[in-house]
């Protein structure tokens, strides 16, 4: 992909004797836009608990790797896989020890890129083995105040060279990610509030009820003629 520019050549006579032409290869740029847009139009339409599967699949093949996957995780310690894109369709849901794996790292903060060779560097992780895994680049979540809640990880079967824009695209999508992830986390704060609300509306809804038999009872007012 280029980017051209021409304009005429004058001479001291002001006719045209040629054309001047600049040209730039915009390859990279106009591939990293491609790839921005196919998962921006992707997910577009999704939300809720559609938004993570969509933003998987989407991810892996614009970027063409094989699988792709998001967790959260809090502790630094454990994860818990929110979606998962395993070349083919959706995969289970799993959760792991990050001990050990080349997630651990990202989950700490960092930005870890391992080009070949994953199942050596990481040799007591057996799902790479099983998955044939060769390249792994896995980006952290962060809340508004720093902390990790969870990454974005794109593993492939071939070798992966490091790409800043696909980097820096991923970047993105993980704070898109954490967004939504939050949101989905209030959402959920909020429902559990909602229905200890309605627990307690109908406990206390019983106790008027039982109340008002027992002062009924009590003070027999059926039987009272007259008024004062």
């Amino acid at each position: 992909w280029e980017s051209c520019t021409f304009a005429p050549h004058f001479d001291a006579h002001e006719n045209i004797v040629g054309v001047i032409g600049l040209v730039h290869d915009i390859t990279d740029r106009h591939l990293a836009e491609e790839t921005f847009r196919a998962i921006v139009v992707g997910t577009a339409s999704s939300t809720g608990s559609d938004f993570f599967p969509s933003l998987v699949r989407h991810m892996a093949t614009a970027l063409h790797v094989r699988y792709a996957f998001i967790t959260e995780c809090d502790d630094g310690k454990h994860a818990k896989a929110l979606a998962f894109w395993n070349g083919t369709g959706f995969g289970d849901y799993f959760e792991f020890d990050v001990a050990g794996t080349p997630c651990m790292k990202v989950v700490q903060g960092e930005i870890c890129h391992y080009r070949e060779n994953l199942v050596r560097l990481f040799p007591f992780d057996t799902p790479l083995a099983n998955m044939g895994a060769e390249s792994y680049l896995g980006i952290p979540m962060f809340d508004l105040g720093g902390k990790v809640i969870g990454h974005i990880a794109i593993i492939d079967d071939k070798p992966m060279e490091r790409n800043e824009r696909a980097i820096d695209l991923l970047k993105i999508f993980a704070a898109r990610a954490a967004a939504e992830l939050k949101r989905q986390r209030a959402e959920a704060d909020l429902q559990a509030a909602l229905q200890q609300v309605q627990v307690l509306q109908k406990k206390l809804e019983a106790e008027n009820v039982y109340l008002q038999e027992e002062i009924r009872k009590e003070h027999n007012f059926e039987e009272i003629v007259g008024n004062s």
